[in-house]
């Protein structure tokens, strides 16, 4: 075989090898569409457009009406005391919401009409759980009431009826909502000629479970009245007993947002009120208590964090003598979500980080204990948990055989008095692009060597140099060619050559001076040499904090790691505070990584 047919035998393994490597990509090539086009930076497809809208409209007139319709099956249930449909009912109503604001979103109509009843729609599906709730409480109580009319004790009784009184205000108060909202999304709705006849009925069914509700109250009251009576009537004859106590409670303010602090107070009358302990209940549940003191005034303070917007109930118990039942009201503020992706070393999943806050009249709060969910591609695939300061991070999986994905982080508001919000929605190109580009990459340097080396071959054999000599070079070439591309061994860094009690006391004193950038830096270089002391990789000074960190990916102390950068590209970058609230952030994130590498923080 002469030199001409091995060069190119080589030549054709070269492009067999090559077209291999890109065969996995071939299975999910990006076609051109009308769909997928219809609208670039560089131009846009009116026709495309016309066809998208029509087909997402076409899409949204029915679920209109399913959520109008819908609403009258899940009272007129709740009425019936079908909880169990009820409560599938309202899964059901809650999936399709979310494909129905995904389609308002994308078609970016949130300041018109469609985008109101979006709104309403969220309101009326809150009224309407809220309703399930209340009844399915309300129907507790009605079968402790039966047992509790058979014991011979008015205090078991007097709880069933203020839980009763309360559970009666709330759902007083929200079918005033539900009719104001329902009066609006009716009117939103006929404008674009969709059927209301079932969701005006659902308001009446509303108001005769109010109706039911009330009687049912009242007929407790007067059953209460007739057992006090009985037992002042039985008090007055024994000479040993208790004092007639009364019980007062008032809230100040009546009204709030998140993070406001409301202030319960009441005063204790009759017999000895010093020394006693009152109970404060907050929408029936058991919240916190004190003792009054020598004028028989109690106080508790009530930080508003994780509790629902809206009405609210409250009351007092001392013993057996309970407080009257006071309202107080929680308005929504707005929120606001943002997102940073990245994706990890391997390319098997993407490290999400970010932060949550209020927006409230007292200025921007954080968002603490609050649950964010990571939708990847549409889909909800991870929940994480913000911390005290509103920050959350982790990292969620994807897709294998996926070149780019969409992420986006939302807060749906459920359970605090805040209304939900979306964050923008990040493109990522995951591993397989990047393995795609690396393959290019190497295939084309790889034909580009050979051939190269081939015709050079080729060339020197034309000059007529005999096979001994040509062997000596390519022997040479072969051995300069290992000689440089062969990789150091790694030489393992020195001991470590800080004190953990040093580096703090450094840092104080940078911080104190206002040199916040030199002081999260000093924290980091000890982070930066115990991350070379446990892989053994001594890292150029061009290294970012990131590079450094993925050195030990994969390993236990990595994400405390990855905590403490996050933290330290914030002050390095976007210019934050290391103390925030009296906390400082960075050093508990450099003390819990440390201790995570092993080092011992003293």
């Amino acid at each position: 075989m002469d030199n001409k047919t091995k060069f190119f035998l080589a030549i054709a393994i070269l492009s067999v090898v090559f077209l291999l490597m890109l065969t996995p990509h071939a299975k999910s090539p990006e076609l051109y569409t009308i769909k997928a086009h219809a609208e670039t930076q560089y131009h846009f497809n009116p026709q495309a457009l016309k066809l998208i809208s029509q087909e997402k409209t076409e899409t949204m007139l029915p679920l209109m009406q399913d959520f109008l319709d819908s609403s009258g099956t899940i009272v007129l249930d709740i009425k019936f005391k079908n909880f169990e449909d009820a409560e599938d009912d309202l899964k059901a109503y809650a999936r399709y919401m979310k494909q129905f604001d995904n389609l308002v979103l994308n078609l970016d109509m949130s300041e018109s009409e469609l985008g109101d009843f979006k709104e309403q729609n969220t309101n009326n599906y809150e009224s309407l759980r809220q309703l399930l709730e209340d009844n399915i409480d309300l129907e507790e109580l009605n079968k402790l009431e039966i047992k509790y009319q058979d014991k011979d004790d008015p205090s078991l009784y007097y709880s069933i009826v203020y839980e009763g009184e309360a559970l009666r205000n709330k759902i007083k108060g929200e079918y005033s909502k539900y009719a104001s909202n329902s009066e609006k999304m009716q009117s939103t709705a006929e404008k674009i000629e969709l059927n209301t006849t079932r969701h005006k009925e659902s308001v009446k069914t509303f108001e005769e479970i109010v109706s039911e509700v009330d009687d049912g109250q009242d007929k407790r009251v007067d059953e209460l009245e007739k057992k006090k009576q009985t037992t002042n009537t039985e008090s007055e004859s024994e000479p040993d007993a208790q004092p007639d106590y009364k019980l007062s409670l008032a809230v100040s303010p009546d009204t709030g947002t998140y993070a406001d602090s409301l202030l319960f107070s009441g005063n204790l009358s009759g017999g000895y009120p010093q020394g006693k302990e009152v109970t404060l209940f907050i929408d029936s549940r058991e919240y916190s208590s004190t003792e009054t003191n020598e004028n028989g005034t109690y106080q508790l303070p009530y930080k508003i964090r994780k509790i629902s917007g809206g009405l609210h109930l409250a009351y007092s118990v001392m013993e057996q003598t309970y407080s009257n039942i006071i309202l107080f009201s929680l308005n929504k503020s707005e929120t606001n979500i943002n997102l940073t992706c990245r994706v990890t070393p391997n390319g098997e999943a993407v490290a999400c980080s970010g932060s949550l806050v209020a927006e409230t009249i007292h200025g921007i709060i954080p968002v603490g204990r609050a649950p964010v969910t990571i939708s990847v591609d549409g889909n909800e695939t991870t929940e994480f948990t913000t911390d005290s300061d509103g920050t959350y991070f982790g990292s969620v999986t994807v897709p294998a055989d996926s070149r780019e994905v969409v992420i986006q982080a939302s807060f749906s508001g459920k359970g605090f008095p805040l209304k939900s919000s979306k964050s923008d929605s990040v493109s990522v190109e995951t591993g397989s692009l990047v393995t795609l580009i690396l393959t290019l990459i190497v295939g084309g340097a790889c034909i580009l060597f050979f051939g190269g080396a081939g015709l050079y071959y080729i060339r020197r054999s034309r000059r007529g140099r005999d096979e001994t000599e040509s062997t000596d070079r390519e022997s040479t070439d072969t051995h300069d060619l290992a000689s440089a591309t062969e990789i150091p061994e790694t030489k393992a860094p020195a001991e470590r050559k800080y004190k953990p009690e040093n580096v703090r006391e450094q840092y104080s004193v940078l911080l104190n001076t206002g040199e916040q950038k030199r002081a999260a830096k000093h924290l980091a270089t000890t982070i930066f040499e115990e991350l070379e002391i446990i892989s053994g990789v001594r890292f150029t000074h061009s290294a970012t904090a990131r590079e450094r960190a993925s050195a030990i990916a994969g390993s236990a102390p990595h994400k405390r790691v990855e905590a403490f950068i996050y933290r330290f590209e914030e002050v390095i970058y976007g210019g934050r505070n290391p103390v925030y609230e009296g906390r400082d952030t960075l050093l508990s994130a450099w003390e819990e990584a440390l201790s995570a590498l092993g080092s011992v923080v003293q």
